[in-house]
């Protein structure tokens, strides 16, 4: 009877160890298996707050783009706006100078027949030259003005 005791307490044994020692794998396997799953979530976490950043960057740049296109488009246009205002200022001085050609011209036929007449004309031509120089600066400042008023309304940031 002691051997059969001995054998059956032996195997009550034998299975509190197995016990334990299940319990202790199903605890390693459990604390294993919960730290790669925080291990996940924490690069899943990782991974989409990089791709927000990424997403924000992409969309700032994209806006930063645009408004560099419309500064250069202004640019563009300012630049052929005064180019366009200076051909129109050399018209200008052409005509102008024709003006006063004719005017000497008058006044030089008008000095051969009358002195009064040659003393109003020369008055004229000075009035004339003094008002066509005034009038070409004038407009040189007012083609300036409306050449930079263009260029901030196209180059200002739009919504």
């Amino acid at each position: 009877m002691v051997c059969v005791v001995d054998c059956i307490d032996y195997k009550s044994h034998m299975n509190i160890y197995f016990t334990i020692a299940s319990y202790l794998l199903a605890a390693a396997f459990g604390f294993g298996g919960g730290l790669h799953w925080q291990e996940v979530t924490v690069s899943n976490l990782k991974l989409e707050h990089a791709n927000e950043r990424i997403a924000i960057q992409r969309v700032s740049r994209q806006t930063i783009e645009r408004q560099e296109a419309r500064v250069l488009a202004a640019q563009a246009k300012a630049q052929s706006r005064a180019v366009a205002a200076a051909a129109d200022g050399d018209s200008n001085s052409t005509d102008l100078e024709r003006l006063r050609i004719a005017t000497e011209t008058a006044v030089r036929a008008a000095a051969s027949d009358l002195d009064a007449c040659t003393a109003k004309v020369r008055a004229f031509s000075v009035v004339s030259t003094e008002c066509s120089t005034q009038l070409k600066t004038l407009a040189g400042h007012a083609d300036e003005w409306v050449n930079q008023a263009l260029t901030l309304q196209e180059a200002w940031p739009k919504n």
